[in-house]
């Protein structure tokens, strides 16, 4: 496929100027020998790719407080692309490798496959369209990401003969494609050439573009970099190995500038240009080996280095620069060999930087970005990966300052709002630690522990003024930061120091304190008088063990954990109320963790069970109002810290997820550590009125901010990596993502599917499905990446294979693979011919000599079968007319035993009348539809009156409908509306009227009759029937049911019964409808 070229936009010609400096050979002697290693070489070839990316890299916040190292087993390390086929590719010194966020594919050179990789060694590379192209050490490799194959090109240049036999003559450093989609390759020796794809050739631009200039800047035919001005499509700058080539694509001018500086080891640092980028401000930002970032102004033809007043660090400065790209109109990600910095051309300053730490091989740059906002950076330590969404937690340790070997145990984390501070208490304090937020500097402040290795804390809190409260096992201590003091509070001689437990500033000054066995001493703010409670907290079957954590809500009442329950200090009551759970396992908990008070007033609480609840702070009295357990609602564990923000809503920490309540509506949402935090164990937790949080972990704390929390909402893409057929893997490849049916030869049916996920967060933790529709159901099978079939029977399948993310959420789109497995020669559709048409020769001659007779016992046969049925529907309509005389003669003598002789003399009257026309149409086979409609008015007449009117009938008939035309089979729907009439309106209460309507339409040919009712519903009439002692057996719906199929044996008809109950909207039954339908 040759990528398409977009027209021109209008040029904007500017003039250039050029300089030579002096020869530096030596110093360029020593960068080409690094040059020539490569190692920590990477050309500027994506430039194009990060300006697609530039949205959004201005709409995300990026951090690089962790990362992933990519490849490090394998020992993987190179350039990096992103293809449209959603893969990663890396070009390596050993081959081009594929990565889908957990597996690596490799391809390398093979001598005997002309359309294998060209060479292993690979230089640069560039994804366009559904290709990849490939700078190796021998010329260019274009690969098709459907077909995995390569198309290979060299170059072959009689412009530098002198340069024929050296290793690197056909090396490929660049290739960059502009904004009309030409594609430009840069070579180690040959120069600039650019690709013609009418011809599908390259053209190179002739020696005269590259001037003779003294040793050592003999090499500007050394093309590093390329990008194109923003502002006109028609100047392509190159950086080379000797200055900055500036091209003027449409003319064929060139001119080459060049740094001057009389330091001649920095002048020739400066002119070898391993990056080139020209940004929206006009200028064009240059990187070399040694000397940092430069800019030159074409207008002006200029040098100057960067200008970043604020560089502390020197990370643009002085350093090797690994990539320039842009980030928006005014920023520019800059990646060099002292960390990643965000310039600003506006204001000529730094607005981000994150310095490498080379003691612990941290790495940050910024070599591409892929479609989901994530960083890629190689470099010679390897490949590393900042995802946004494992970002969302920093680490702010000082390790470094804590003196023991085990955890600190970060249990007490408090705010100073004053200073903007955050200090820390260890569960085994040596010291406090403060946290400068402006800073993000620790500072330890030592504590006396005597005669121990350290304080054992089970309470803290600052009092302010620099004083903090420490309850440990050797005693209540205060501790003043402004001159180190540290004393041994002075407390009533019936506590123990290891019976301490939390201390509580509250909002009035007051002091509460929280003792094993001993209960809860309140004291003034200078720690002299205190107020013990005792009796009332204490239950003498529960005890006062397990005094745990104190919390002041909005109301200053004072809560309180105790074993098996709580207490609440009420505040405007002045008593307490206790919630011991064997006492009152409704409103209590058997132990609780934490409290806390959301924007409503009601007071969260939590236990280690994995319950969840709240108390109202105006009526603590009441104890738990509503409880929560989280298996409900689909969350493991419990809450051990609870914290509310600005908002109110209420925050709580799980060994593994961050949870928020939403308190208006109670919604619960989670959020994983996995995020970003490290595999530990999280105790204290703060949220300060910023709504930063902060969450004590062993010896460090973790930061983050609503924010930056959310969920992995990537769905991993499945696909089909190999195919083993019998134990042996299939060498042909087979698309990755199902674009053609796979088709196995019968004794293929044993196979294996080798699968995988494109997913690069979290990608270990992808679980996958699948089924062979057709064959199997679905499997769930975890983490496992092959399915296996054995003894398949011939036949077609479709293979589908969903993945879900590591929060379970399952990509709807399957991969869908067609298998068709043939079938062997015994059981094929030819062999079945021929076999039969041996045996129908081998028996022709015994079925010509029976035709004729099979033929003559079939008439007979049809005959008798049609004079069976003829006797079969007399039989069933002499059946069917005493059965409705019977149900007459029933009505009749009911009104004979009620004494009402005159509706007895009408309903006889016509019932005669009616008698003499079931008479008259039990002789035909089919009657006239005015006559069965003549019938139907007799009988609805009959009963109406027996009913004293208890319903009302209505008999319509549409136009399209000629009664006296259409012949339909007599007694066809009376039964039916006998049906309606006894077991439907009858059962009806007195309060409602019955109604009953019969509908004739017909249309192309059908005849349809509806016959609805509005009684009380078949299900009811059902359960009517089943309460009567005694209840005759109805036949007439059996024998009309069983002339409808003899009417369609006999005739051909297609005559049916449809039955429909009818409902109200509320589910209440509103009687029947009965559909009759057949052919006229």
């Amino acid at each position: 496929m040759v990528p398409t070229i977009t027209p021109y936009r209008t040029y904007t010609r500017r003039k250039v100027v050029w300089g030579l400096s002096r020869p530096l050979r030596a110093v360029f002697a020593a960068l080409k020998r690094v040059w020539n290693s490569r190692k920590d070489f990477t050309p500027v070839y994506f430039t194009a790719c990060l300006l697609v990316l530039s949205v959004p890299l201005t709409q995300a916040q990026y951090y690089f407080d962790r990362y992933v190292n990519i490849g490090g087993e394998e020992d993987i390390r190179g350039i990096l692309q992103e293809g449209s086929d959603g893969f990663i590719w890396i070009g390596t010194a050993n081959g081009l490798y594929r990565y889908d966020g957990r597996n690596f594919k490799v391809y390398h050179h093979q001598p005997e496959d002309s359309t294998s990789l060209q060479h292993d060694n690979i230089y640069a590379m560039l994804a366009i369209g559904d290709q990849l192209w490939i700078g190796t050490a021998i010329g260019v490799s274009v690969m098709d990401l459907h077909t995995h194959t390569f198309t290979n090109y060299t170059f072959s240049s009689n412009n530098w003969p002198e340069w024929q036999g050296a290793s690197s003559y056909n090396r490929v450093q660049a290739i960059f494609r502009d904004r009309q989609g030409e594609i430009w390759i840069g070579t180690h020796i040959q120069g600039l050439w650019r690709f013609d794809p009418v011809t599908e050739t390259f053209i190179p631009y002739s020696e005269r573009a590259y001037p003779q200039l003294p040793s050592p800047l003999e090499k500007p035919y050394l093309i590093c970099s390329l990008t194109q001005s923003p502002t006109d499509d028609s100047i392509i700058w190159v950086g080379t190995g000797a200055g900055l080539l500036e091209l003027n694509k449409v003319s064929g001018a060139q001119q080459l500038h060049l740094y001057r500086d009389e330091d001649l080891l920095k002048e020739t640092a400066v002119n070898v240009v391993l990056n080139v980028y020209a940004h929206d401000d006009g200028l064009v930002y240059l990187g070399n080996w040694t000397e940092g970032v430069y800019t030159f102004d074409p207008a002006t033809g200029l040098f100057a280095p960067l200008a970043a007043g604020n560089d502390s660090e020197n990370i643009t400065v002085k350093s090797h620069i690994r990539g320039l790209h842009r980030k928006n109109a005014e920023q520019i990600w800059m990646s060099t060999s002292r960390g990643v910095a965000v310039y600003n051309s506006h204001t000529r300053t730094l607005d981000y930087a994150k310095s490498n730490d080379f003691e612990k091989k941290a790495f940050y740059g910024i070599s591409m970005i892929d479609k989901r906002g994530r960083i890629w950076y190689d470099n010679t330590f390897g490949i590393y990966l900042f995802d946004p969404h494992l970002q969302q937690f920093g680490n702010r340790s000082f390790r470094d300052l804590y003196d023991r070997k085990d955890p600190a145990l970060n249990i007490y984390v408090e705010y100073d709002t004053v200073r903007d501070r955050i200090v820390v208490c260890p569960r085994r304090a040596d010291g406090l630690y403060r946290y400068e937020r402006k800073t993000e500097k620790w500072e330890k402040l030592a504590l006396d522990p005597g005669d121990k290795p350290y304080l054992e804390v089970f309470g803290f809190s600052m009092l302010g003024d620099g004083q903090y409260l420490l309850s440990t096992r050797s005693g209540l201590q205060l501790y003043d930061e402004r001159t180190g003091a540290q004393r041994v509070i002075e407390i009533p001689d019936d506590i123990l120091y290891s019976d301490l437990r939390d201390v509580l500033l509250t909002s009035s000054g007051e002091i509460w304190i929280s003792v094993n066995h001993r209960g809860i001493y309140r004291t003034d703010r200078d720690l002299r008088s205190f107020r013990h409670y005792r009796e009332e907290i204490d239950y003498s079957d529960i005890g006062l063990t397990h005094m745990g954590i104190l919390y002041e809500d909005s109301r200053q009442n004072i809560w309180i954990k105790r074993r098996f329950g709580f207490s609440v200090y009420h505040h405007q009551q002045d008593t307490f109320h206790n919630f011991i759970y064997p006492l009152d396992p409704d409103i209590s908990f058997t132990m609780v963790n934490d409290f806390v008070e959301d924007r409503q007033g009601r007071v969260w609480t939590s236990n280690g069970h994995g319950m969840l609840g709240y108390l109202e702070a105006d009526h603590p009295e009441k104890g738990l109002i509503r409880k929560i357990n989280f298996n409900d609602v689909g969350l493991p564990g419990y809450i051990s810290r609870l914290e509310t923000d600005s908002k109110g809503n209420v925050w709580g920490i799980t060994e593994d997820d961050m949870i928020c309540i939403e308190p208006d509506s109670l919604h619960i949402s989670s959020y994983s550590f996995r995020y970003g935090a490290r595999d530990f164990t999280y105790y204290g937790f703060r949220i300060l009125p910023d709504d930063k949080m902060y969450i004590g972990s062993w010896v460090s704390l973790l930061e983050t901010d609503a924010g930056r929390l959310r969920k992995n909402d990537e769905l991993p893409i499945p696909y089909l990596s190999s195919i083993s057929i019998r134990n042996e893997t299939e060498t042909e490849p087979y698309p990755l993502f199902g674009r053609k049916p796979l088709e196995l030869k019968h004794h293929q049916n044993f196979f294996t599917l080798y699968y995988s996920a494109q997913a690069y967060t979290l990608g270990q933790d992808v679980n996958f499905r699948y089924r062979l529709r057709g064959f199997d159901e679905w499997k769930e099978v975890g983490h496992s990446q092959l399915a296996t079939y054995t003894n398949v029977p011939s036949g077609d399948y479709v293979f589908e294979l969903q993945a879900a993310n590591n929060e379970g959420i399952w990509n709807k789109e399957a991969l869908l693979i067609p298998i068709a497995i043939g079938k062997p020669w015994y059981a094929t559709t030819w062999f079945y011919l021929g076999t039969g048409g041996f045996f129908g020769l081998f028996f022709l001659s015994v079925y010509q000599y029976r035709v004729n007779q099979i033929r003559h016992e079939a008439r007979l046969k049809t005959d008798f079968d049609k004079k069976l049925a003829s006797v079969e529907m007399n039989a069933l309509l002499a059946q069917m007319n005493p059965h409705f005389i019977f149900n007459s003669l029933n009505s009749i003598d009911s009104f004979i035993l009620k004494n009402e002789s005159r509706q007895a003399s009408e309903y006889l009257n016509d019932f005669a009348r009616l008698i003499r026309l079931i008479l008259q149409n039990s002789r035909s086979e089919s009657i006239r539809l005015s006559d069965e409609i003549d019938t139907l008015e007799l009988y609805l007449k009959m009963e109406q009156l027996r009913f004293n009117g208890k319903f009302e009938y209505v008999i319509h008939i549409d136009d399209s409908v000629d009664v006296d035309q259409v012949e339909i089979p007599p007694m066809l729907v009376q039964p039916y509306v006998e049906n309606a009439v006894w077991h439907g309106l009858l059962h009806l209460p007195e309060d409602r009227s019955g109604k009953l309507r019969v509908d004739i339409d017909r249309k192309g040919g059908i005849l349809t009759i509806q016959v609805t009712d509005n009684g009380v519903g078949r299900v009811r009439s059902r359960e009517i029937k089943q309460r009567k002692i005694k209840h005759k057996k109805s036949m007439g719906m059996k024998i009309t049911h069983d002339r409808i199929d003899l009417i369609n044996t006999l005739y051909n008809a297609n005559a049916r019964i449809d039955i429909a109950d009818l409902y109200s909207e509320d589910e209440t039954p509103q009687g029947t409808k009965v559909f009759i339908t057949l052919s006229t």
